[in-house]
């Protein structure tokens, strides 16, 4: 009975330490997976901004990129102060 008690001890540490594992790949996939989505989303923002922007007027284009992608960061930094104390 004491011999049964220690291996279902042992059979446990097993499993667990597998599935460790594969959460730590599986969170290294997520991370991986996210950060190609958003270089992928930059790399097409870019190109239709330099194709389709104002493409005659260069530095006009990109003054008005970041003036449109600032006065965004800053409408998301607002909604988030005011959300922040709301726990999921």
């Amino acid at each position: 009975m004491k011999i049964k008690f220690i291996e279902n001890i042992f059979e446990k540490h097993k499993k667990n330490k597998h599935k460790k594992k594969m959460y730590y790949v599986m969170s290294d996939m997520k991370f991986l997976l996210i950060t190609v989505a958003v270089v992928l989303i930059w790399r097409g923002v870019w190109n239709f901004t330099d194709h389709y922007f104002l493409n005659d007027y260069y530095i006009l284009s990109n003054l008005l990129s970041i003036l449109i992608w600032v006065s965004i960061i800053i409408v998301f930094k607002l909604f988030y102060d005011e959300y922040e104390d709301i726990k999921f």
